[in-house]
């Protein structure tokens, strides 16, 4: 996690000091702040304490925003203490409420545990032949917080404008008059609740905010309602992390979307227990998205 790239650089110049060290089997993760970033260290990152170039077999880069990773993927473990679900025990079942105690504060953020299970307290996965890794011909082992790193990756690369020759600039065009928002349709077309999950947390507050427009706001309210009603099934695993971002006003919809979200959010005692449950954390959502 090393937004300006230090740590990486230093990195570098130490492995290219030990002796007898095939270097080119090292591969360097970093998480830079922005392409812009990578793209001002590269020549650094290539070149030897003598002044040499050095080849490197691979860096893998992926900008991730503004935000640190650790804090995307911190900040909503301390509403999951025994203390906050004591009072939502019974509602929570005995499958549910043992899997969101193993994500509590006292843990690890584990390659299964970064985001909210399904409401039967299994962890989300990618399903097999999923959109996400076709020439994969097995998504098995793919960790959640990878496939969180990926989608981020994605989102930040659209975040920044970038000018091809004789096409027009690409990216969000965001300005104060202007505002970019992620398509609804989006949250329908990645359909696996672990990208629809990534797509949640990656994406900034302004870019959730569906609250200006009818119909972009209609449209998200239909994806969740889909979501959050069939939880039970395949189409509803990211039911947890919808209302996680319901109720902490991640997600902006107009008051109509929202109150009928709610009334069908109502009917189903796991899920309200949940939403309510976020809901009476709400200084996490100061920190979700940023």
């Amino acid at each position: 996690d090393d937004p300006d790239l230090e740590d990486l650089t230093r990195a570098t110049i130490d492995l290219r000091q030990l002796p007898k060290v095939n270097r080119h089997y090292v591969v360097c993760y970093g998480f830079p702040a922005a392409r812009v970033d990578y793209e001002r260290r590269r020549s650094d990152l290539q070149m030897a304490p003598n002044g040499r170039r050095y080849g490197w077999s691979e860096f893998l880069i992926l900008p991730v925003g503004p935000t640190p990773l650790h804090d995307s993927l911190a900040a909503y473990r301390q509403l999951l203490t025994p203390e906050s679900l004591h009072s939502h025990c019974a509602q929570l079942g005995d499958t549910l409420l043992p899997a969101l105690l193993q994500q509590g504060p006292d843990y690890d953020v584990r390659s299964d545990t970064l985001f909210f299970p399904r409401t039967s307290g299994t962890p989300l996965d990618l399903r097999p032949g999923s959109v996400f890794l076709p020439r994969s011909s097995s998504t098995e082992g793919t960790s959640q917080i990878a496939v969180y790193a990926m989608v981020s990756a994605a989102i930040q690369a659209a975040r920044e404008t970038r000018r091809v020759a004789a096409q027009p600039a690409t990216g969000f065009d965001d300005n104060p008059f202007v505002r970019s928002v992620l398509d609804p349709s989006m949250f329908a077309r990645y359909s696996d609740g672990i990208l629809q999950a990534s797509l949640l947390r990656a994406a900034q507050r302004s870019e959730l905010d569906y609250s200006a427009s009818e119909d972009l706001s209609q449209q998200f309210a239909a994806t969740c309602t889909s979501v959050i009603v069939n939880h039970a099934n395949p189409v509803g695993d990211a039911a947890l992390e919808f209302l996680y971002a319901l109720a902490t006003h991640k997600v902006l919809l107009r008051d109509v979307d929202r109150q009928r979200l709610e009334r069908k959010i109502s009917c189903d005692p796991v899920l309200n227990a949940f939403f309510d449950l976020c809901r009476s954390h709400d200084p996490v959502a100061d920190h979700l998205g940023t």
